[in-house]
């Protein structure tokens, strides 16, 4: 199969646990070693990142799932067409109700890379 960017996907990461965002990137940068993975330290500082970024793009993001309509972040990441995955006790508590992908803690690469797959 052609290396297409299709086949490259851009995963975008915006967590504020340090230690799991780190935990996310290296699954998926192990798991899919032909992809960008971009760790962002902050929501402005994803939100700067993402005007540099191209499809397909996957954003794990911190960020409570009625925020994603209203942050200057999930709205770039919608308009963007990413495909969203929420983290957190409020995306686990509401996210999948409001038709949210979210990865659920503690999480196994396995779990992480279904919602990948998804």
């Amino acid at each position: 199969m052609p290396d297409t960017m299709a086949s490259r996907p851009t995963f975008l990461i915006c967590i504020n646990d340090a230690i799991v965002a780190e935990d996310v990137a290296g699954i998926l940068q192990d798991a899919m070693p032909q992809s960008s993975v971009i760790c962002a330290a902050s929501q402005a500082d994803a939100l700067q990142r993402l005007e540099t970024l191209h499809a397909p793009l996957i954003g794990f993001i911190q960020m409570a799932p009625e925020a994603v309509a209203d942050s200057p972040l999930g709205q770039a990441l919608t308009q963007a067409g990413a495909r969203i995955v929420l983290l957190g006790n409020a995306a686990e508590e509401r996210g999948e109700a409001a038709g949210f992908a979210v990865l659920q803690r503690p999480f196994r690469s396995v779990d992480l890379l279904a919602l990948v797959d998804a």
